[in-house]
């Protein structure tokens, strides 16, 4: 968890920048254990050796000091299957959901509405629960990660959300 509270000019602009100094925690939003503890020139040496620790978003305000806008409480997005997943469409694919749901509570719904249609077309393996995963910007989704997050930090458009999904 990167928290998006900073000091704001009425411009938006920071009042401060980090220093190479600046120490970064990452933490932990359920366990409150640090995961890392590194400086800002310990994060960019990191980035430029093609360290994948962190989400890119993330290292973006890390390095960039650039953190999004708060994001309305209820978000409107789409849900699509990924392109060659094999998966239907959902007969409803538009969504408005409160922006602390989560992409498993996501996964869930929709793998309840796909159950039928997905155990006509594969009677292989009868019983065997269907167990998506989802994407945005091609990005893989934490099932942990909110809908508020994904839209401020993955997604970051005007536009309306698209969530892909795909089986897991």
């Amino acid at each position: 968890h990167v928290s998006t509270r900073q000091a704001v000019r009425k411009d938006r602009s920071p009042l401060y920048s980090p220093t190479d100094e600046a120490v970064v925690f990452v933490v932990d939003n359920q366990s409150s254990a640090t995961l890392h503890r590194r400086t800002v020139a310990e994060w960019g040496r990191a980035r430029e050796e093609g360290g994948n620790v962190l989400p890119a978003w993330a290292m973006q305000c890390i390095m960039e000091n650039d953190y999004p806008r708060p994001v309305p409480k209820r978000i409107v997005f789409s849900v699509a299957p990924s392109r060659n997943s094999g998966l239907p469409p959902l007969e409803k694919c538009s969504f408005t959901a409160s922006g602390l749901c989560k992409i498993r509570k996501l996964a869930q719904h929709v793998e309840t509405l796909l159950a039928p249609k997905t155990r006509r077309r594969d009677q292989s393996a009868p019983g065997t629960p269907l167990r998506l995963q989802f994407h945005c910007e091609e990005e893989r989704l934490p099932e942990s990660i909110d809908i508020a997050s994904v839209a401020a930090f993955v997604w970051a458009k005007a536009d309306p959300m698209v969530l892909e999904y795909s089986q897991a």
